[in-house]
């Protein structure tokens, strides 16, 4: 259906975030993603533009004028179940993929630039992803320490550069 103007129409490819990963790359070529353990919850951040004002005295219809300016992207966001052994979220890391010299608090010390994905869960092959390039902007474990509940990190990734084209097209 191309267009769907005055059609009514299900959303049976609607995503669901259950089984969503985020990876991180090894910067190796090729490189090869690593997904991070514990995943709870991963909200990618809102890429904005802003507005100049070219507004003057003699405006059409005493109306401001604007223009399209830089555009930046806000930091990712998401909470992790702290597992502070596993070498996705270790300081020393493990293994000899992304995290072969580190994990996520090591790359957030060094101000890693690496590139990333969420893989979304949608039964399609290849999945679903959007890419996008960042740095580990925060690590703070044990957010949220509690009586009854698990211990958490909060995590926030500063993507470096657009990523809206990294969505499928």
């Amino acid at each position: 259906m191309s267009d769907r103007t005055g059609n009514f129409y299900a959303a049976d490819d609607a995503l669901v975030g259950y089984g969503t990963q985020w990876l991180v790359g090894n910067g190796a070529s090729p490189e090869t993603f690593e997904a991070v353990a514990g995943v709870i919850s991963f909200e990618a951040g809102s890429s904005a533009r802003s507005a100049i004002d070219r507004t003057h005295l003699r405006s059409p219809g005493r109306h401001r004028e604007v223009m399209p300016g830089i555009a930046s992207a806000a930091p990712f966001s998401g909470q992790l179940i702290w597992l502070p052994y596993e070498q996705s979220q270790s300081y020393a890391g493990g293994g000899s993929g992304s995290f072969a010299s580190g994990g996520l608090p090591k790359l957030a010390e060094n101000g890693t630039i690496r590139n990333m994905k969420l893989r979304y869960y949608d039964g399609v092959s290849p999945s679903t992803e959007l890419d996008f390039t960042g740095f580990i902007m925060e690590f703070t474990p044990s957010a949220g320490v509690t009586v009854d509940d698990k211990l958490t990190v909060k995590i926030s990734v500063q993507p470096t550069e657009a990523f809206l084209s990294g969505l499928p097209a």
